[in-house]
């Protein structure tokens, strides 16, 4: 059992009450449940946690939360009035509650908290978590060996920044994508926009994919959770190839698809058959994947070139590979 100090999480809820709502109305549940998970999102065991509720603006009303429920607590509202007497807390107030881990091992240190409001509370509340990230979008989609993850805030609260969190489907359990945080807007309420490109995926797999948000306090937030499946049209070549161009013969252009395993420089150009060169069609850094370039059978100067065989040549680090073409006017 590993034992860790002084990592402590602020949440806050707001207890919005009708205006005539009392303890003593019939159907009324004066029951808080608080669930507390790692990231994870398993329950974080019975003792591991200590913590206090107390009520904005009485600072002095406090109570102290059970270590003994699994996952978490149940508070009864009530407990203040017994306390403290009659109106220690009211309508509008914010319920805080603070917790400090003091037992288990968790992964990063990290658990966050979630309220849960069963349907039997009619004459209750509805929490009102102050979250420090307005998310209005979080996307993943399949691109060239990777999958892209993208995310957009409407405003940001004290934002330390974000982890992304990965699961295969079928296995057990998230782990973390991102070797350092990735930094956040702090405090802003313009539109920020944000990326990440996950290159470690095999094609024929679903992966799902979780949003956290980190806040100045280390207190973390689960934003959203999405899923994608990456298939075998979006995986990466295992090898260098110049394919044959289509059609051939061709008149008046023809398409020339090739493939690259790793970034690099290509370069593909036109010969004719006593070696003299027609036209360069690429000479550029590429990203791994497959790639298509269409010639349309002029030279460099861009004159039409007399009916004939001409030879591609496709070089790419220690790679070169030929391909002849038969041009018809």
């Amino acid at each position: 059992m590993k034992f860790r100090f002084g990592i402590v999480c602020v949440v806050t809820l707001a207890i919005l009450l009708g205006p005539q709502a009392a303890l003593s109305q019939p159907g009324f549940n004066s029951i808080v449940q608080i669930i507390l998970r790692d990231r994870d999102n398993q329950l974080v065991g019975a003792g591991d946690v200590i913590g206090t509720a107390w009520v904005f603006g009485r600072e002095g009303n406090t109570i102290v939360l059970p270590s003994g429920l699994n996952g978490g607590w149940a508070i009864d509202l009530n407990e203040f009035n017994t306390l403290y007497g009659p109106g220690s807390w009211s309508v509008g107030n914010t319920l805080h509650i603070d917790f400090v881990q003091v037992a288990g091992s968790y992964p990063g240190d990290e658990i966050h908290i979630e309220f849960v409001t069963p349907a039997v509370y009619p004459y209750v509340y509805q929490p009102d978590v102050m979250l420090p990230v307005e998310l209005s979008l979080f996307e993943a989609t399949a691109e060239m060996g990777a999958i892209r993850l993208s995310w957009t805030t409407e405003s940001e609260i004290n934002n330390l920044g974000f982890n992304l969190l990965r699961s295969v489907e079928g296995s057990d359990g998230f782990r973390r994508i991102n070797s350092e945080l990735i930094p956040g807007a702090g405090n802003s309420s313009d539109t920020q926009n944000y990326s990440y490109r996950d290159p470690n995926v095999l094609t024929g797999q679903v992966y799902c994919y979780k949003l956290e948000s980190v806040d100045s306090r280390g207190a973390i937030d689960l934003l959203r959770t999405v899923s994608v499946d990456f298939s075998e049209e979006y995986a990466v070549p295992t090898e260098y190839e110049l394919s044959q161009n289509f059609p051939n013969p061709f008149n008046p252009q023809t398409t020339i698809n090739f493939q690259i395993p790793e970034p690099g420089r290509v370069e593909i150009t036109v010969f004719n058959l006593l070696g003299q060169r027609m036209t360069p069609l690429l000479e550029r850094d590429l990203e791994a994947g497959y790639h298509q370039l269409v010639w349309n059978g002029t030279d460099e100067f861009g004159r039409s070139l007399g009916s004939g065989v001409y030879i591609l040549r496709m070089t790419a680090g220690d790679y070169v590979s030929h391909r002849k073409v038969m041009l018809l006017r």
